[in-house]
């Protein structure tokens, strides 16, 4: 405090007693400024170990669908093809945890609203080292094995590559890749 008090003192008697309070405000500003300096810095420390980008644009970007969790993996992700149905030709990278369904704001890989025996949040498909693990939520209609077994709701399925199932009736397939 004394630090402060000398030069205050005389900044009084020289330029008078308005000067104090431009000299207070200063200061305050100035501690203000280190603390935010000391802020940012500690932010782009943290946006380093994290293996970010601490100069990205703010907000950040919304996470894209196909990766939401933001998962990584030391391994090389696989995918399902959709080989029937309205999803039919397409490929879907399984890099993290995938809902598949009609919901928009529940799943990463949609059906159509229209499209029958496919619930809303009909079943998970992620991906473990070995294999795609899928998991059926509950659906209506339940998720099936290529030979037409049920998967028991909520028990994850170790898929190979090859191994196809399809959600409600067989024309909505996938095939693990």
């Amino acid at each position: 405090m004394s630090q402060y008090l000398i030069p205050i003192l005389f900044m009084l008697a020289i330029m008078g007693p308005g000067t104090f309070i431009i000299v207070r405000r200063t200061q305050r500003k100035k501690r203000e400024l280190q603390e935010q300096q000391e802020a940012y810095r500690k932010y782009r420390e943290d946006c380093i170990a994290r293996g970010e980008d601490p100069d990205a644009p703010h907000p950040p970007a919304p996470i894209p669908l196909k990766n939401r969790f933001n998962i990584k993996f030391d391994y090389e992700p696989r995918a399902i093809e959709a080989i029937s149905g309205p999803l039919e030709g397409q490929t879907f990278p399984i890099d993290g945890i995938h809902h598949i369904g009609r919901d928009l704001a529940r799943c990463h890989i949609l059906f159509p609203r229209e499209t029958f025996g496919v619930s809303g949040d009909h079943c998970i498909v992620s991906l473990t080292e070995n294999a795609v693990q899928v998991k059926d939520n509950g659906s209506t209609f339940g998720t099936y094995f290529s030979n037409g077994a049920k998967m028991i709701t909520d028990k994850r399925y170790e898929m190979k590559p090859g191994t196809e199932f399809y959600l409600g009736k067989p024309e909505n397939r996938f095939r693990v890749l």
